[in-house]
């Protein structure tokens, strides 16, 4: 009866959330097909790979843009592709082959408007009588191109030696549009000339689908082990970068646990992980010792006021850990950073805070460009016996 109720709950709780303009910034450009395809997928292709590996795309972007940057995301999918309206690529919510180590590569070239103000994904809105994209005024999918796998990896392979690069998972209810915008986001608002690449497995990008969507980020889990072992293998990046929403911590967790004997070179310097919705206990019983030897630190960014995570605990019945940042901490970990972000609310949700309070963004900026904990940052906090309490204040908003 305990099970059913909670059900209940949390199916009229992401029935109220769906009902919210504001849950996902990039909701109102959603045209969902009746099929069950992704809403997102602009597609084309092109005739070589040579023709594919466009070097005038930015890969990154500065401080001001006096004109709309092109941002090119390098992507990994465990999407189905399927044809429709004569379209060459179209991405669906399904995984191509479910549990294996194959899925799709290539790049996305998302368009950022010269208005973009940090934290936001610029998109229509019908509040605003806005009906169809508007490059002047959206950030704007204008591409998918799919590469070969030795394409790829050519493309990889010309990376500049030295140059770094973050790769964003995504969480629940995201399509692949989803994914791109938000990528190409981080990338213009972390003031980096760093690559931005993102693996975008097979959620539904639909609020009611919850359960479904934790079956699906389960199966992504080899695909993701080889997609970034391969990132790290054949580029040149010094160093490489996870930064991991909600769901999308459940399979960086998990592929690092099943690397954790794996003798590949990961790169892996900065993992940040925002919201995670993870046990909180199975992660400190099974996944923290691996992600820590993987990386050279860990950052969370926790808040107690996170709905969507409060929604989570409810349907499980325990502890998530994008909730345990509170004081007197009751988790400590050596090389992970817990911090209370519960002052920087930015939504209905709270959910997405690590992508749209300014704050966090220009905090993650710091995390990437020289590696320091959070004393290093100088993060307030609070002493509470032998262990410190990370927090933001008030008065830094």
């Amino acid at each position: 009866m305990k099970k059913i109720t909670n059900l209940l709950f949390f199916t009229g709780f992401l029935f109220l959330l769906s009902c919210n303009p504001n849950l996902k910034s990039s909701s109102s450009a959603k045209t969902e097909s009746d099929s069950g395809m992704s809403d997102s997928t602009i597609s084309t292709s092109a005739s070589s790979d040579t023709a594919k590996m466009d070097t005038t795309i930015k890969d990154a972007s500065a401080y001001v843009y006096p004109k709309n940057t092109n941002v090119k995301v390098l992507y990994g999918t465990d999407r189905k592709i399927i044809s429709v309206h004569n379209s060459p690529i179209v991405f669906s919510n399904q995984p191509a082959n479910p549990g294996e180590a194959e899925y799709s590569v290539g790049y996305t070239i998302v368009s950022v408007p010269a208005i973009h103000k940090t934290g936001r994904i610029e998109t229509p809105s019908i509040w605003k009588l806005e009906f169809r994209e508007d490059t002047l005024k959206h950030m704007v999918q204008k591409s998918i191109v799919q590469l070969s796998n030795s394409g790829f990896n050519e493309l990889l392979k010309a990376t500049n030696s030295g140059q770094e690069a973050f790769i964003f998972v995504h969480g629940y209810n995201n399509s692949f549009k989803d994914a791109a915008l938000r990528t190409a986001q981080l990338a213009t608002d972390i003031h980096l000339q760093i690559m931005p690449i993102m693996f975008s497995w097979s959620s539904n990008g639909k609020t009611s689908d919850y359960a479904g969507d934790e079956d699906r980020v389960q199966l992504a889990i080899p695909a993701f082990k080889d997609f970034i072992k391969r990132v790290a293998r054949n580029s040149n990046f010094k160093k490489i970068h996870l930064i991991a929403h909600s769901m999308g911590n459940r399979l960086i967790t998990s592929a690092l646990l099943q690397l954790e004997h794996d003798t590949t070179n990961l790169k892996l310097d900065q993992i940040i992980m925002a919201a995670p919705d993870v046990y909180a206990d199975l992660f400190k019983l099974s996944f923290a010792d691996a992600v820590v030897a993987k990386s050279n630190h860990i950052t969370i960014y926790s808040a107690k006021n996170d709905w969507a995570l409060l929604a989570s605990k409810k349907l499980h019945g325990n502890l998530r850990l994008g909730e345990i940042g509170v004081p007197p901490p009751a988790y400590v970990f050596k090389k992970i950073d817990i911090i209370d972000a519960v002052n920087e609310k930015t939504d209905f949700l709270g959910h997405d805070r690590f992508a749209r309070s300014p704050l966090i963004i220009a905090d993650m900026d710091k995390i990437l460009r020289y590696g320091e904990n959070a004393d290093g940052r100088n993060i307030p906090t609070k002493m509470y016996g032998h262990y410190k309490y990370y927090y933001f204040s008030k008065t830094d908003e």
